[in-house]
């Protein structure tokens, strides 16, 4: 490959940076009429008062209004007179703005804060020279449309004695300009500045018609000249060129272009104190031109930048006659890049027209000069090489890890690797490398940055738990061990944001402690287990009462059974005289349908208690009582096959749903009886070519969406056999093959 010149590529770049700066820009960013910045939009005493400039570095300045907002780019943009011999301006330099309000801004166009002016910028910028905090509250609807050249929040900042700061900013909207050359979600250019945990989602959209400038768009800063430090900063915008443009074009998730011109002015060795640290670009970019596309999932062209534990996970998509796109950096040129603790997982497409020139590369995309060896973990997924091309000797790149198995990237193992690389590295600077966390449901399941202290990334929402749904009553047999109550493992729980989800359950022993041996009521507490995006700020538990029932050699039953057949479908009818006589007489009511059995004894239905609550005395005929054997609901057999399916149960039996109701005749009252004193007994008859010896218990769907175990076991009657099925409630039943096992009845 053909060497690299310096001093040619370095005039090449400040020709491109400069000519977006002509005198035909300066002073005339917006020319709308629907600006924030007029007459009767804005805030004109606040921007009196900002104007006087009484304030003293140290002093901070409240703003919680959007009317406020726009006197402050007023007053700053006022500064910038081209006209005005010497600058009118008030110098805010340690004066800290502070928004104590969330900023909507939608209804009129944004002017940025701070204008550029005049050609030579760096000895004459009239920009935003103070300190700028977002406090925790955020911006919204940020909207910039028309043909002006510029778009984004700032404009330039920085001061040439001392350091400016943007911290805590959250900011979302759309550009869209048709004319734009220089378009970010923050700042369009800064210098000596401090970007911290700031996160933009602005989509932004450029279609402008052939200018012969270069075209600059980014997440976060445009054009960083020297002295920047960008960390803990998130990009989650998108940036697209649309329509073939006849110019060249420089488009970064973080940064389009980072040339220190200014601190290569002073001839100072910065070190690591500046840079990219800790950020992520989680929004796609595209573009087309006739021309130069360079597109950076961090930064696009760089000149002798720091990248530290950064990633990308936006796709991008260049077509033009030349186009270099880097999955971290598209372009290193003039210097050493230092980079470490990078990935990039996103998709990398481009094309080329009038039979130009494709580069593309996993991690860089061409590679000017040398990269510093750090000994970095420096990851890609995409299906190329980790750069495109290079000039000079043959870039070193330690620890290149190219894979494009999720269970690599989303592993412990890679996850150990990037933090044992944070406490590797030891940088010599003030920034701290944050370590990295891989959470279950955010970032796609990706390693992202743990962030805390000083330099927390914006909160990350919490739901917290409002309600937790009660769980049925559990009866076992006497004997029954703890391990075979079958306690629900999960249970459903209502969230703040209004959704529900399921989590799991630890329980207690019992309260008295369980004694599987002795009959009683036995309460259980259950501890929710919730993962790091679920709060319980009242510590809301879950609990489900399990009765250890007598023997059945305690059972007053006798054993007359009455066997009725159903009149109709599998509904029994009988009245409550009927009912009655059965009690006196001890017998057990079996209704038979299909392949199943069901047996109750009559006086567990309670009748002259149940026409106590009717207010009927003495003729018990108006008491109508029905049993019924059917077929649950779609919905009920779709969720006890999900719930089988997850355990890797098989059921072996078709659900049936058993029921007990009594009416008034004369009112039409209607109770349900669903709990009883003594066992009711289901005989669910085993299908040709089922294993019994394999079936293990059976099951009882409960009001929460789970089923639980109840004792169960297999009988033979005649040449066939059956499950039997023992509890004190009435619910949908089935038999499910498990190697749980409980004690025969």
């Amino acid at each position: 490959m053909k060497k690299n010149n310096k001093a040619l590529s370095l005039i090449l770049v400040l020709a491109m940076l400069f000519s977006i700066y002509s005198p035909a820009y300066a002073g005339t960013l917006i020319t709308t009429s629907a600006l924030w910045t007029d007459p009767g939009n804005y805030d004109a005493d606040f921007y009196n008062e900002l104007r006087a400039n009484a304030y003293e570095p140290g002093d901070i300045v409240n703003i919680s209004t959007p009317q406020q907002l726009a006197a402050l780019a007023l007053a700053v943009n006022t500064t910038t007179d081209v006209a005005a011999a010497e600058p009118v301006a008030p110098i805010y330099q340690g004066v800290t703005f502070t928004l104590t309000n969330d900023i909507e801004l939608e209804g009129y166009n944004w002017d940025p804060i701070g204008h550029p002016v005049a050609d030579s910028f760096l000895e004459d910028s009239y920009g935003f020279t103070g300190n700028f905090d977002g406090n925790g509250y955020k911006i919204t609807n940020l909207t910039i449309n028309g043909s002006q050249p510029f778009g984004s929040l700032f404009g330039i900042v920085g001061t040439h004695d001392g350091r400016c700061t943007l911290k805590n900013i959250d900011v979302d909207g759309s550009i869209n300009l048709s004319s734009g050359v220089l378009a970010t979600g923050l700042v369009l250019m800064a210098f000596n500045t401090d970007i911290i945990r700031c996160t933009t989602d602005v989509d932004i959209v450029l279609s402008t018609d052939s200018t012969g400038d270069t075209l600059f768009a980014a997440g976060i800063l445009g054009i960083s000249v020297g002295g920047n430090l960008i960390d803990q900063c998130i990009n989650e915008g998108t940036i697209s060129v649309i329509g073939v443009i006849d110019d060249d074009m420089m488009l970064g998730g973080i940064v389009a272009l980072a040339v220190p011109i200014y601190a290569m002015q002073d001839s100072e060795d910065v070190g690591y104190d500046v840079g990219i640290f800790n950020s992520s670009n989680q929004g796609n970019i595209s573009a087309a031109a006739i021309d130069v596309v360079i597109i950076g999932g961090i930064v696009a062209l760089s000149y002798e930048e720091n990248i530290f534990n950064c990633y990308n996970t936006g796709n991008m998509n260049g077509q033009g006659t030349a186009v270099t796109i880097g999955g971290a950096v598209a372009i290193n040129v003039i210097g050493t890049l230092a980079m470490a603790n990078a990935y990039s997982i996103g998709t990398i497409e481009g094309s080329s027209t009038n039979a130009g020139s494709v580069i593309m590369g996993g991690l860089i995309g061409n590679i000017t000069t040398s990269t510093e060896n750090l000994s970095p973990v420096l990851t890609f997924k995409a299906g190329i090489a980790e750069y495109g091309a290079y000039d000079n000797e043959t870039p070193v790149l330690t620890d290149v890890i190219q894979s494009t198995a999720d269970e690599v990237l989303k592993s412990q193992e890679y996850l150990d690797l990037l933090n044992n690389r944070v406490n590797d590295l030891n940088l010599d600077c003030a920034v701290q490398l944050k370590n990295w966390v891989i959470i279950e449901g955010m970032n796609q399941g990706y390693p992202m940055l743990a962030m805390n202290g000083e330099y927390e990334l914006p909160e990350v929402i919490i739901n917290s738990v409002t309600t937790v749904s009660s769980i049925s009553q559990i009866n076992v047999s006497n004997g029954t061990s703890i391990n075979n109550i079958g306690l629900p493992e999960s249970v459903s729980v209502n969230l703040s944001n209004s959704t529900t989800t399921s989590v799991a359950i630890t329980w207690d022993g019992g309260t008295p402690e369980y004694n599987g041996s002795l009959a009683g009521t036995y309460a259980f507490s259950g501890t929710l287990a919730l993962g790091d995006t679920i709060s319980n700020p009242n510590n809301l538990k879950t609990s489900v009462d399990v009765v250890v029932v007598k023997s059945a050699s305690t059972s007053s039953h006798s054993n007359k059974v009455v066997v009725i057949t159903p009149v109709s479908n599998a509904l029994v009818v009988l009245t409550g005289d009927v009912i009655d006589k059965m009690s006196e007489e001890n017998s057990d009511l079996k209704a038979t349908y299909g392949n199943v059995d069901y047996t109750v004894a009559a006086k567990d239905i309670d009748i002259r208690e149940i026409a106590k609550k009717f207010g009927v005395v003495g003729d018990l005929s108006k008491l109508e009582v029905k049993i019924n054997i059917s077929a649950p609901s779609d919905l009920v057999i779709e969720k006890i096959m999900q719930q089988a399916a997850a355990k890797n149960y098989e059921i072996v039996i078709s659900p049936m749903n058993f029921d007990i109701t009594v009416t008034n005749i004369d009112t039409n009252e209607t109770v349900t009886v669903s709990k009883f004193a003594n066992y009711v007994g289901r005989m669910f008859e085993i299908p040709e070519g089922i294993n019994s010896n394999k079936i293990t218990t059976g099951i009882v769907y409960n009001e929460d969406g789970t089923f639980s175990h109840i004792p169960t076991k297999i009988v033979k009657v005649g040449d066939k056999y059956y499950a039997q099925l023992n509890s004190l409630t009435n619910s949908t039943y089935s038999v499910i093959w498990n190697p749980i096992t409980f004690n025969d009845m």
